[in-house]
């Protein structure tokens, strides 16, 4: 995230119909906004990665929040078990990214719904102010170590985070190419913040 985000689930597929609860991100805050109440926990600041997860017992119409695995918080939520859209709404002035976005039932009835079956709506975002002309190529990906770039739009700072959130390598580049080595550090899943004069590119590696 750069700015906020907000997350808002919603009783019917027709926008701006009754909110069930928001979640808000935003300034290290996370905010479970249930109507007459207001849950807040510390989550990771501004401009690091990291994993929300939101569970829904549609039996018992609770419903708990997850950062990386840990949990914040959950409350009893009256009409929480009919469930009609899920909003990733940015409001004036948000910025912030969607990487790797699972649905999936726990058990064989979560689906049985008259709104069956789930239908994904992706909206067109190509007026918002994003260079989308910009571009970085990373390989090999995956790696063993050394990870070259190559981007169309001059380099000027890089980050590589891990799956925490913590930035754990970073270099000034000022260049269209190069390499970095990333040998001393633990395979895994990281992600790379690239600083480019034309704003900022967000790329995945998987490091062996």
């Amino acid at each position: 995230m750069e700015t906020n985000a907000h997350i808002n689930f919603q009783e019917d597929l027709i926008p701006l119909s009754n909110e069930i609860f928001q979640i808000t991100i935003g300034s290290g805050t996370l905010a479970f906004d249930i109507g007459p109440t207001v849950l807040t926990a510390p989550c990771p600041s501004n401009t690091n990665w990291f994993n929300l997860k939101i569970v829904g017992d549609l039996d018992a119409s609770t419903w708990n929040i997850y950062v990386d695995d840990n949990f914040l918080f959950g409350s009893y939520i009256a009409g929480a078990n009919v469930l009609g859209s899920v909003n990733f709404r940015p409001e004036i002035g948000d910025e912030y990214y969607l990487d790797n976005v699972e649905w999936y039932a726990i058990s064989d009835d979560d689906c049985i719904s008259p709104l069956a079956p789930i239908t994904v709506v992706v909206e067109d975002c190509s007026t918002i102010g994003e260079n989308i002309k910009q571009s970085l190529d990373l390989y090999p990906n995956p790696t063993n170590g050394v990870l070259n770039f190559n981007g169309n739009t001059l380099v000027e700072h890089i980050q590589v985070i891990d799956n925490h959130g913590k930035i754990v390598f970073e270099i000034n580049i000022n260049s269209f190419k190069g390499s970095l080595d990333l040998s001393h550090l633990n395979g895994g899943i990281y992600f790379i913040k690239a600083s480019s004069n034309s704003g900022l590119i967000h790329k995945k590696i998987i490091l062996n």
